[in-house]
């Protein structure tokens, strides 16, 4: 007899032993196995947007100068200016969450602290389509350079707009906003 035709008088055999009640029980139950093996296998892989970045907790400098005639030298990895881009980024998260205004009054809110493009842009956005929400916490700088700066604002609890801002002179001008959950 070949393998394949005792394979189905085997299995053939044990369902009819089993009976047609439990084979279609046994069969539920590797299908529901099988849905949540994939389910798990698939939310593994959405997973894709980072947690937001915690604040880290600064450290007073040490006080030594002895030896050290050079001016105070900033972090390696901060800019003399951060606090001139956190402050535009916040202005313009403020007014962005402003949408109890109508809409000419909510642009003129973020005009101070937007490119003349993206306000273009935002034009024909509808205050009512933001999502009600506060500024919660402080920004934090994701990436920096001399130009260019991304500033994650949280607006909830795994919520943040995450702007990027462009200098404009001694200014610095939201270029765009995007929404980050997670």
């Amino acid at each position: 007899m070949a393998p394949a035709s005792l394979l189905r008088l085997k299995v053939g055999g044990a369902l009819r032993r089993i009976g047609l009640r439990s084979s279609v029980s046994l069969a539920l139950i590797l299908i529901v196995v099988a849905v949540l093996v994939v389910a798990r296998l698939a939310a593994d892989h959405r997973r894709t947007v980072e947690p937001l970045p915690r604040p880290v907790d600064t450290v007073a400098p040490a006080t030594d100068t002895e030896g050290n005639d050079s001016a105070d030298d900033e972090e390696p990895n901060s800019f003399h200016d951060d606090g001139t881009v956190l402050a535009s980024a916040t202005g313009f998260a403020t007014a962005w969450l402003r949408r109890d205004l109508p809409a000419s009054e909510w642009l003129d809110g973020m005009r101070p602290y937007a490119t003349a493009d993206l306000i273009e842009r935002l034009n024909a956005v509808d205050p009512l389509d933001v999502p009600p929400s506060a500024v919660i916490g402080q920004p934090t700088i994701r990436q920096r350079a001399d130009d260019y700066a991304e500033v994650l604002v949280p607006i909830g609890v795994h919520d943040a707009l995450a702007l990027t801002l462009a200098r404009s002179g001694t200014n610095w001008l939201v270029a765009t906003v995007d929404r980050e959950t997670g």
